[in-house]
């Protein structure tokens, strides 16, 4: 199974490449789409995969004191948050400013972190 997912990313990007790259969401979701399935079976948690984005592209406007609209500050608002928050970043309206975007690889980080429960390293 492994070895079909390198033809699937390779066909993908051949496909972007064929008939334009668009907008940075049609980038995200063909990275996401070819990770989906290998992230399947990796242990993620939150301190080790999760919190390190977040420090570097959503802080500090979702933090605890700031002005940004859902609140990024510990595991259990991530996990409250956390489904707005890629649907944001999928449309390319987050992260705003000058902040490091969010790749495709990344998002699929996230859903398969949210989708496995959502957990602290501490919990695995």
């Amino acid at each position: 199974m492994k070895y079909t997912i390198l033809p699937v990313f390779l066909f993908s990007f051949s496909f972007l490449a064929l008939f334009g790259w668009g907008k940075q969401n049609d980038v995200i979701k063909a990275e996401e789409i070819v990770l989906a399935d290998s992230l399947k079976e990796v242990s993620l948690c939150y301190e080790t995969h999760v919190k390190p984005l977040i420090e570097r592209s959503c802080a500090p406007c979702h933090t605890a004191h700031s002005a940004g609209g859902a609140s990024l500050k510990d595991l259990a608002a991530t996990i409250k948050n956390m489904d707005e928050s890629i649907a944001l970043i999928i449309k390319g309206k987050m992260p705003k400013g000058d902040k490091p975007k969010v790749s495709g690889a990344e998002v699929a980080v996230l859903k398969a972190w949210k989708e496995k429960g959502g957990k602290s390293c501490e919990q695995q």
